[in-house]
């Protein structure tokens, strides 16, 4: 199993201080997986002044990689997720985000979409920082893992398995409002436009929606169990009403999932 660290760090003095009087904590990372190049959003306080974060294996080579965040206030860090090192002998795994403040705090969970090779990728445009608005995430529950998984095998190599706890879920959409997730074919060049997204699915081939609502935070989740005898390439993707926006929905990007 691979293992993902982020630890933040300041200049040694922020750093000292920050250990001392115990200024930065952080509340969420969502979402809490992507792919090379999607935007993550760290959230929390005490948070300005931290110049890099720097990203990990623990399995394999590659730890630490530092990346430079794109922007920086007290309250949010958002970066950009990296292209990582892996070990060839290891494709899956799970992830961890830590705190340095001068002891390792645990702050949230991140999976990190590449050491799937390519089965499971984001499509679309993923969230952004903006002052007047930010593109909701798909994302999944950390907890109950990715839509499908490797499973080590005692002879020969391991075997994907698909997750029948799989729950996929939205972040920073619009708060208290209808959503819903399209299941269908993937779009592997989306050009159609949706609000300020694109449609990351082809709506040449049947779309399947399921209806939810967003939480007072703009979050939202919905079991999806994948059945074992489940194969071909699925894509996912949520829909959102919004107001603010002409076309009256917000799309995040989406996934495609090769079972």
């Amino acid at each position: 199993m691979l293992r993902l660290q982020l630890a933040l760090f300041t200049l040694p003095h922020l750093v000292c201080a920050a250990s001392a009087l115990g200024l930065q904590t952080v509340d969420r990372v969502v979402p809490q997986t992507g792919s090379p190049g999607d935007l993550v959003l760290i959230e929390g306080s005490g948070l300005a002044g931290i110049a890099s974060v720097s990203v990990g294996l623990l399995a394999g080579p590659g730890f630490p990689q530092a990346v430079v965040p794109e922007s920086v206030s007290d309250t949010q860090i958002w970066l950009k997720v990296p292209a990582l090192t892996l070990d060839p002998g290891v494709s899956s795994g799970s992830g961890a985000v830590w705190l340095d403040t001068g002891v390792l705090t645990f702050a949230g969970s991140f999976f990190p979409l590449q050491q799937t090779l390519g089965e499971i990728v984001t499509l679309g445009l993923g969230t952004t920082p903006s002052a007047s608005t930010v593109r909701p995430a798909i994302s999944f529950d950390y907890d109950s893992g990715p839509p499908k998984y490797l499973v080590s095998q005692p002879f020969g190599p391991d075997v994907w398995q698909n997750n029948s706890s799989f729950r996929p879920t939205l972040h920073l959409a619009p708060p208290s409002a209808a959503t819903f997730l399209a299941i269908g074919a993937p779009d592997f060049a989306p050009s159609l436009p949706m609000g300020d997204g694109l449609i990351a699915l082809d709506l040449g081939a049947p779309v399947l929606l399921l209806a939810t609502t967003t939480d007072a935070v703009g979050d939202a989740s919905l079991g999806l169990p994948v059945p074992s005898s489940l194969s071909g390439t699925v894509g996912l993707q949520w829909f959102t009403v919004d107001a603010s926006l002409p076309s009256l929905l917000a799309a995040s990007n989406g996934f495609a999932v090769v079972f």
